[in-house]
């Protein structure tokens, strides 16, 4: 009865069961590194961009060197063509990819640009009867500004003796000061102009000065003046005929500013913004 038993209990024994896991672990191995180089594979080549080069672009492109260069090109011309714009289209990649359009200010605002007229788009030319409406929502947008006529006798540098200039200016005496770029009578010069000339402080001062009568010295951005105003012009409505272009244009503007801010809304969605504080 034992002999039996031990003739037919062939079991491996314990001590024989690492020896398989040995012999089974390069193969594991194998298999491991396998799936990684597969895996990496997947990860750099089978994720690589395309350049599609159709048709329609080799033909415009052939077709500018044909323009610029007078002739049609050859085969090899073409392959040159053909290389040269694989090439370019590399380097936009790679350029965009390094985020360069980040350090150029121009690049990253012709490309902003760009975006706002492919988003904005060529809204539709306004109605007579919504331009009318327009003019009269926005009559402020459509006013003549303020103009003020004036004279100065000007300094770069303030003069030692201000009073007697003032002095002898109101009794009718010629004061020769420096000269002045824009000459020294500046007659219906809009409140906007004078500003940008000379600054928000002196167009205030202008403003406040009595009509026909020497005054100063006023400080500008370019130094200072005694000046004469010789008239003011208040604001003026413009009729609407005279203005109906100007309308028709910024009615176009804002639509399309309204159609660019109703995309941006849709895309900041997909953003988280962070703003530091």
């Amino acid at each position: 009865m034992s002999m039996a038993m031990d003739t037919n209990d062939r079991r491996v024994p314990p001590t024989a069961r690492p020896a398989i896991w040995r012999d089974a672990l390069p193969f594991l191995v194998f298999l491991l590194i396998g799936g990684c180089c597969f895996l990496l594979y997947w990860m750099v080549d089978g994720r690589r961009e395309t350049i599609d080069v159709s048709r329609s672009t080799q033909d415009m492109l052939f077709e500018d060197y044909a323009t610029l260069s007078g002739h049609e090109p050859d085969a090899q011309e073409k392959k040159k063509i053909v290389d040269s714009y694989i090439s370019d289209e590399i380097l936009f990649r790679e350029s965009l990819r390094r985020r360069l359009y980040l350090s150029d200010g121009n690049i990253r605002q012709r490309m902003i640009d760009q975006a706002r007229f492919l988003i904005g788009g060529s809204p539709g030319d306004p109605t007579e009867a919504q331009m009318r409406a327009y003019y009269a929502a926005h009559a402020d947008l459509y006013r003549q500004e303020p103009e003020i006529s004036f004279q100065h006798v000007f300094f770069r540098t303030m003069p030692a003796d201000p009073v007697s200039i003032l002095l002898a200016l109101r009794e009718g005496t010629d004061v020769k000061g420096d000269d002045f770029w824009m000459g020294h009578e500046l007659p219906s010069y809009g409140a906007s102009m004078i500003s940008s000339m000379f600054g928000l402080d002196f167009l205030h001062a202008l403003e406040k000065a009595p009509l026909d009568s020497w005054s100063g010295p006023i400080r500008s951005s370019r130094g200072f003046h005694f000046v004469k105003v010789t008239a003011r012009t208040s604001a003026i409505q413009m009729p609407y005929d005279s203005v109906k272009h100007e309308i028709e244009a910024d009615m176009t503007s804002e639509m399309r500013d309204d159609a660019i801010a109703t995309e941006i809304t849709r895309l900041r969605r997909s953003y988280d913004v962070i703003i530091q504080k």
